[in-house]
């Protein structure tokens, strides 16, 4: 039986099917038990923030910027890739697609759980495919980079080095859509000697294994106000054929940047984040090896 059951399912598992559109089910979607599950112990919803359905009648290709990523990327797989919360089927209509990691798609049963939500493969190659065939995306700027600098707690993102996602919806006319998801980093708590093994991972070999752990080790925590996802209005974008990177993609990037943190800054109070600033995880990255530098310079000084 187990022969025969892996015979039938291989050539399912090696059909690269993550590399062209996926295979969704906007049934499994819409009430998928895991969605649902994870909905319901996290206290998911999402709200817009100075935009209504109207704002979106007229954007027939989008790309969603969904941050931060946080150790489990919760907000992007209830939001982004589920619609236990109806946003895709009440505000935005259009067919889309979910970026994911490559490495979800290697591993059995959730390589299949991805596909149903409409995951493909986070790839340039893919997400430009998508996109040709006018299939709006979601993702999530900050990658596995992303998740290897979260710090818990922290209202973070990792945004700043990363533009590609602007230079693509310059090359199809796609409107950047930022979305916030205040909660995601409150999902776990750090694990910090599994930081430097992560980041290393993340740089060389594009793995993403989180530095954080949650209740029983993979389930997530519960956050005080629940995990919302704050969408912005559209960015409308011009479509381009070749976008010169300083004067075309870095100010959309900069505009980008100030929605979201317009965002951030104008909801922030409701959802228990009063006092606590945005912070790109790039800087604290940039602060803590700058630090580290002039203390090994002081001690050479000392030794000398």
């Amino acid at each position: 039986a187990a022969t025969a059951a892996f015979v039938a399912y291989y050539p399912l598992y090696t059909s690269k099917i993550e590399y062209g559109e996926g295979a969704p089910s906007a049934e499994f979607q819409k009430s998928g038990w895991l969605s649902s599950w994870c909905a319901k112990r996290v206290g998911f919803k999402y709200k817009l923030h100075k935009c209504s359905k109207t704002d979106f009648q007229n954007v027939n290709l989008a790309i969603f910027g969904i941050v931060p990523h946080g150790g489990f990327s919760m907000g992007h797989f209830l939001f982004g890739a589920s619609n236990t919360h109806g946003f895709w089927t009440d505000v935005y209509t259009k067919p889309k697609r979910s970026l994911s990691a490559a490495a979800l798609f290697k591993i059995p049963i959730v390589r299949e759980i991805a596909l149903l939500v409409g995951g493909i493969d986070a790839g340039k190659p893919t997400a430009t495919a998508a996109l040709q065939q006018g299939l709006s995306l979601t993702v999530v700027p900050g990658g596995v980079m992303g998740q290897a600098l979260t710090k818990s707690g922290k209202a973070g993102m990792y945004v700043k080095k990363r533009k590609g996602f602007c230079k693509l919806a310059l090359e199809h006319g796609a409107s950047l859509v930022p979305v916030y998801i205040f909660g995601e980093t409150l999902l776990t708590k750090d694990l910090s000697l599994m930081r430097p093994v992560s980041k290393f991972l993340a740089q060389k070999l594009w793995i993403g294994i989180p530095p954080q752990y949650g209740f029983c080790g993979f389930l997530p925590f519960k956050p005080p106000n629940g995990l919302v996802a704050v969408v912005g209005k559209p960015i409308i974008v011009k479509k381009m054929e070749n976008p010169d990177w300083d004067k075309d993609v870095l100010p959309l990037h900069s505009k980008f940047l100030a929605a979201l943190e317009q965002l951030y800054n104008d909801n922030r109070k409701e959802h228990g984040y009063d006092g606590i600033p945005l912070v790109d995880f790039a800087d604290l990255q940039s602060k803590g090896a700058a630090a580290t530098g002039k203390k090994k310079k002081k001690d050479s000084k000392k030794n000398n």
